[in-house]
Protein backbone atom coordinates (compact mmCIF):
# COMPACT_ATOMS: atom_id res chain seq x y z
CA UNK A 1 0.00 0.00 0.00
CA UNK A 2 0.89 3.76 -0.64
CA UNK A 3 0.36 6.60 1.61
CA UNK A 4 -3.21 7.12 -0.84
CA UNK A 5 -4.16 3.20 0.07
CA UNK A 6 -3.78 2.22 -2.96
CA UNK A 7 -2.08 -1.59 -3.75
CA UNK A 8 1.42 -0.98 -5.54
CA UNK A 9 0.13 -2.77 -8.43
CA UNK A 10 -2.99 -0.57 -9.26
CA UNK A 11 -0.18 2.30 -9.78
CA UNK A 12 1.57 0.14 -12.86
CA UNK A 13 2.34 2.62 -15.81
CA UNK A 14 0.28 2.49 -18.84
CA UNK A 15 1.03 -1.04 -20.84
CA UNK A 16 2.61 0.40 -23.71
CA UNK A 17 4.66 2.93 -23.37
CA UNK A 18 7.30 3.00 -26.16
CA UNK A 19 9.93 5.79 -26.53
CA UNK A 20 11.70 6.10 -30.03
CA UNK A 21 15.28 6.97 -30.18
CA UNK A 22 16.95 10.06 -30.65
CA UNK A 23 20.72 10.23 -30.49
CA UNK A 24 22.08 6.99 -29.53
CA UNK A 25 20.80 6.95 -25.84
CA UNK A 26 19.80 3.31 -26.13
CA UNK A 27 20.14 2.97 -22.08
CA UNK A 28 17.85 5.82 -21.23
CA UNK A 29 15.05 4.64 -23.46
CA UNK A 30 15.24 1.50 -22.49
CA UNK A 31 14.59 2.33 -18.89
CA UNK A 32 11.97 4.45 -20.02
CA UNK A 33 10.51 1.71 -22.00
CA UNK A 34 10.33 -0.18 -19.16
CA UNK A 35 8.92 1.82 -16.52
CA UNK A 36 5.89 2.78 -19.15
CA UNK A 37 6.92 5.97 -19.03
CA UNK A 38 9.32 9.48 -20.06
CA UNK A 39 11.11 9.59 -16.96
CA UNK A 40 15.25 9.44 -17.33
CA UNK A 41 16.36 12.35 -19.04
CA UNK A 42 20.09 12.62 -20.28
CA UNK A 43 21.07 14.84 -16.90
CA UNK A 44 19.72 11.89 -14.92
CA UNK A 45 21.65 9.11 -16.86
CA UNK A 46 24.74 11.63 -16.07
CA UNK A 47 24.45 12.24 -12.79
CA UNK A 48 24.38 7.88 -12.41
CA UNK A 49 27.51 7.83 -14.16
CA UNK A 50 28.96 10.14 -11.60
CA UNK A 51 27.41 8.67 -9.01
CA UNK A 52 28.41 5.35 -9.67
CA UNK A 53 32.05 6.22 -10.35
CA UNK A 54 32.52 8.13 -6.98
CA UNK A 55 30.25 5.27 -4.79
CA UNK A 56 32.76 3.03 -6.52
CA UNK A 57 36.41 5.37 -5.35
CA UNK A 58 34.37 5.22 -1.66
CA UNK A 59 34.44 1.77 -1.49
CA UNK A 60 37.94 1.42 -2.08
CA UNK A 61 37.31 -0.18 -6.02
CA UNK A 62 37.38 2.70 -8.43
CA UNK A 63 36.50 2.20 -12.12
CA UNK A 64 36.99 3.36 -15.15
CA UNK A 65 34.64 5.45 -16.78
CA UNK A 66 35.17 3.74 -20.09
CA UNK A 67 34.00 0.49 -18.52
CA UNK A 68 30.65 2.10 -17.57
CA UNK A 69 29.80 4.72 -20.44
CA UNK A 70 30.31 5.38 -23.87
CA UNK A 71 30.22 7.57 -26.49
CA UNK A 72 26.84 8.20 -27.90
CA UNK A 73 24.90 6.90 -24.83
CA UNK A 74 25.62 2.96 -24.07
CA UNK A 75 25.69 2.45 -20.02
CA UNK A 76 26.79 -0.22 -17.97
CA UNK A 77 24.03 -2.23 -15.97
CA UNK A 78 25.49 -0.93 -13.16
CA UNK A 79 25.00 2.76 -14.54
CA UNK A 80 21.11 1.75 -15.37
CA UNK A 81 20.52 0.73 -11.68
CA UNK A 82 22.22 3.43 -10.24
CA UNK A 83 19.99 6.04 -12.53
CA UNK A 84 16.81 3.76 -11.57
CA UNK A 85 17.69 4.73 -7.67
CA UNK A 86 19.24 8.43 -7.97
CA UNK A 87 16.21 9.55 -10.36
CA UNK A 88 13.51 8.70 -8.24
CA UNK A 89 15.42 9.83 -4.56
CA UNK A 90 16.70 13.46 -6.32
CA UNK A 91 12.69 14.07 -7.66
CA UNK A 92 10.73 12.64 -5.21
CA UNK A 93 12.97 11.67 -2.13
CA UNK A 94 12.74 8.50 -2.11
CA UNK A 95 12.64 5.39 -4.46
CA UNK A 96 10.11 4.49 -6.55
CA UNK A 97 11.55 1.70 -8.76
CA UNK A 98 14.81 -1.52 -7.79
CA UNK A 99 16.79 -2.97 -10.55
CA UNK A 100 17.87 -6.09 -9.55
CA UNK A 101 21.69 -7.44 -11.21
CA UNK A 102 20.09 -10.86 -11.11
CA UNK A 103 20.36 -11.27 -14.68
CA UNK A 104 16.56 -12.51 -15.47
CA UNK A 105 17.91 -15.77 -17.66
CA UNK A 106 18.06 -17.31 -14.68
CA UNK A 107 14.58 -17.55 -13.88
CA UNK A 108 12.35 -15.45 -16.91
CA UNK A 109 9.31 -15.51 -15.08
CA UNK A 110 10.33 -12.87 -13.20
CA UNK A 111 8.90 -10.42 -15.66
CA UNK A 112 5.54 -11.96 -15.13
CA UNK A 113 5.68 -11.06 -10.78
CA UNK A 114 3.16 -8.92 -9.59
CA UNK A 115 6.14 -6.01 -8.41
CA UNK A 116 7.67 -6.19 -11.78
CA UNK A 117 6.97 -3.21 -14.38
CA UNK A 118 9.36 -4.33 -17.25
CA UNK A 119 13.30 -5.58 -17.49
CA UNK A 120 15.76 -4.28 -19.69
CA UNK A 121 18.37 -6.33 -21.96
CA UNK A 122 21.47 -5.37 -23.72
CA UNK A 123 21.80 -6.71 -26.98
CA UNK A 124 25.55 -7.75 -27.96
CA UNK A 125 26.78 -5.41 -25.01
CA UNK A 126 26.07 -2.58 -27.85
CA UNK A 127 22.38 -1.83 -27.52
CA UNK A 128 19.78 -1.32 -24.31
CA UNK A 129 16.25 -2.58 -25.22
CA UNK A 130 13.04 -2.80 -22.96
CA UNK A 131 10.79 -6.20 -22.26
CA UNK A 132 7.09 -5.63 -20.99
CA UNK A 133 4.50 -8.26 -19.56
CA UNK A 134 1.34 -6.98 -19.75
CA UNK A 135 -2.14 -9.01 -19.26
CA UNK A 136 0.85 -12.17 -19.73
CA UNK A 137 1.76 -10.80 -23.05
CA UNK A 138 4.99 -10.37 -23.46
CA UNK A 139 6.74 -7.36 -25.30
CA UNK A 140 10.06 -6.18 -26.96
CA UNK A 141 10.49 -2.76 -26.58
CA UNK A 142 13.21 -1.36 -28.86
CA UNK A 143 13.57 2.20 -29.34
CA UNK A 144 15.11 1.60 -32.61
CA UNK A 145 12.11 0.15 -33.76
CA UNK A 146 8.80 1.72 -35.38
CA UNK A 147 6.80 0.10 -32.13
CA UNK A 148 6.17 -2.72 -29.54
CA UNK A 149 6.94 -6.19 -31.19
CA UNK A 150 5.10 -8.94 -29.58
CA UNK A 151 6.63 -11.93 -28.49
CA UNK A 152 5.39 -15.49 -28.08
CA UNK A 153 6.46 -16.93 -24.73
CA UNK A 154 9.09 -19.23 -26.96
CA UNK A 155 10.37 -16.25 -28.19
CA UNK A 156 10.56 -14.44 -25.16
CA UNK A 157 12.48 -17.32 -23.61
CA UNK A 158 14.88 -17.43 -26.11
CA UNK A 159 15.77 -13.93 -26.58
CA UNK A 160 16.48 -13.84 -22.35
CA UNK A 161 18.35 -16.93 -22.40
CA UNK A 162 20.64 -15.55 -25.58
CA UNK A 163 21.25 -12.01 -23.69
CA UNK A 164 22.13 -13.17 -21.17
CA UNK A 165 22.75 -9.09 -19.77
CA UNK A 166 18.68 -8.84 -18.61
CA UNK A 167 17.87 -7.40 -15.37
CA UNK A 168 13.88 -6.73 -14.10
CA UNK A 169 12.98 -3.44 -12.47
CA UNK A 170 10.68 -4.10 -9.78
CA UNK A 171 8.24 -1.67 -8.26
CA UNK A 172 9.98 -0.59 -4.63
CA UNK A 173 8.83 -1.19 -1.19
CA UNK A 174 7.95 2.21 0.46
CA UNK A 175 10.62 1.60 2.54
CA UNK A 176 9.09 5.56 4.66
CA UNK A 177 5.57 3.93 5.75
CA UNK A 178 7.90 0.99 7.23
CA UNK A 179 10.45 2.89 8.98
CA UNK A 180 6.91 4.92 10.43
CA UNK A 181 5.03 2.17 11.53
CA UNK A 182 8.23 0.87 12.85
CA UNK A 183 8.58 3.98 14.74
CA UNK A 184 5.15 3.93 16.07
CA UNK A 185 5.01 0.29 17.11
CA UNK A 186 8.11 1.32 19.40
CA UNK A 187 6.17 4.00 21.52
CA UNK A 188 2.83 1.99 21.45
Amino acid sequence: MNTRGVPAALERPEPLYCEMQQGVQCGLHALNNAVGRAWQTEEDMHFAVEEYLKRAIQEGSPELRSQHVAFGGWYSSEVLAQAVTSTSMNRMGRVEYCMSLVPLHVNPERLRAERTVGAVMNINNQHWVALRCVSGQHWYLDSQLGGPLKLSEKDYVKRVRKNKAAYCIELAEDISLHAAATVQAAFT
